[in-house]
């Protein structure tokens, strides 16, 4: 067992001044950074079918508004499938509040190599106490991951005329101008 001695503060190092602090230098990527490589991501063809698949109608969620969509993680699941920790969503620029929307520019890089940028948006209301600001960046955030994967080709249906009508008609109800699945 061991013995636990009390010390006294004398016989401990002094503590060193604290150095002033000196602000971090944020540092976003130039478009030399970002836009290197642009439109050179080669994939096999095993690759594209994971990316290309067809969504599974059953994960579709709909907005009261009409809209459908599919959640932030199911691209980022198909990215990782396709890339496995190859890809990145890389910030812009800094979040920015306007109005009530939180906007935030973000760049997709897969294997080093640009992809696509895209802003996306959050709603954010102070005094919604279920949603803090951090939450309404993280929306942003994810927001930018789902139409960044546009241009893989990742749930193309959604941005399909036909495939929401009909999906609507399967899956959706109406009553007048709200919408629920």
């Amino acid at each position: 067992m061991t013995e636990i001695v009390a010390t006294t503060r004398e016989e401990f190092p002094p503590v060193p001044e604290p150095v002033p602090a000196q602000a971090p230098r944020e540092r976003f990527l130039g478009a030399d950074d970002i836009y290197r490589g642009a439109g050179t991501l080669e994939v096999d063809k095993a690759t594209m079918a994971i990316l290309m698949a067809p969504v599974d109608e059953t994960q579709i969620c709909m907005r009261p508004d009409g809209i459908v969509y599919l959640p932030w993680v199911f691209y980022a699941d198909r990215l990782r499938k396709a890339f496995g920790v190859s890809w990145s969503l890389v910030a812009g620029d800094k979040p920015t509040l306007e109005g009530n929307q939180v906007i935030w520019l973000h760049h997709l890089i897969v294997r080093g190599l640009y992809v696509s940028s895209a802003y996306g948006q959050c709603n954010y209301h102070s005094n919604n106490r279920g949603m803090s600001y951090g939450d309404a960046i993280e929306g942003s955030k994810s927001d930018a991951l789902t139409r960044c994967c546009k241009p893989l080709g990742i749930s193309a249906e959604l941005w399909d005329p036909a495939f929401v009508r009909n999906w609507k008609g399967k899956w959706g109800e109406s009553n007048g101008n709200r919408w629920k699945k």
